[in-house]
């Protein structure tokens, strides 16, 4: 029951700001982003997991349903446990692949650069989880290389728009901004 009244929630969310929601998804603190809910928390604590699948689906030009994902989400990829309020520690790199097969994408979680930046020269999106190196925590993000850019979707909480560098490898794109790899999604067939 309170998944259902949760998804009802975010469905309003959406529904109500179709604008927001029908492009790829930057700054998940902003409203009206943080004005949905995943596990226990709001959406701009907890959601980046959901924002890369979402930003990945939008990539390779579908048109997902955000409140879907997140309700997925919820079911396959929302780390808990016993002792802490759903949701702390946001989703898992596996469960995110398992909402992506859900939703139709056809995708791998690997850690191997070598294969990312195959993929991104390719021209496909890849999603990337990495671990800030002063703070420790992690974070999902979505990067696609465009020209002689490299676009990084929802790089920070509070961001308005895309942040572009000019590298051009998963390595030295963490890197740059102060990251280590953990594990990257990446696609196992063209799903244009």
């Amino acid at each position: 029951m309170k998944n259902a009244k949760k998804y009802r929630r975010n469905r309003r969310v959406e529904t109500d700001n179709k604008a927001a929601f029908s492009v790829p998804i930057n700054g998940q603190g902003r409203e009206p982003y943080s004005l949905t809910a995943l596990g226990d928390f709001s959406g701009g604590y907890n959601t980046c997991g959901s924002i890369a699948a979402f930003n990945f689906m939008q990539l390779l030009g579908r048109k997902p349903s955000f409140s879907r994902i997140l309700h997925l989400t919820e079911k396959y990829a929302l780390i808990s446990l016993p002792f802490m309020k759903k949701g702390k520690l946001g989703a898992h790199a596996f469960g995110i692949a398992r909402v992506l097969k859900a939703m139709g994408i056809s995708c791998a979680v690997t850690a191997s650069a070598k294969k990312a930046d195959k993929i991104l020269s390719d021209g496909q999106p890849v999603i990337l989880l990495y671990q800030d190196k002063k703070q420790l925590y992690m974070h999902f993000v979505v990067i696609r290389i465009s020209g002689n850019k490299t676009e990084i979707f929802n790089r920070y909480n509070n961001s308005k728009s895309t942040v572009f560098t000019d590298k051009t490898d998963i390595r030295s794109i963490t890197e740059s901004f102060g990251g280590r790899i953990v594990l990257l999604i990446i696609p196992t067939e063209r799903n244009v």
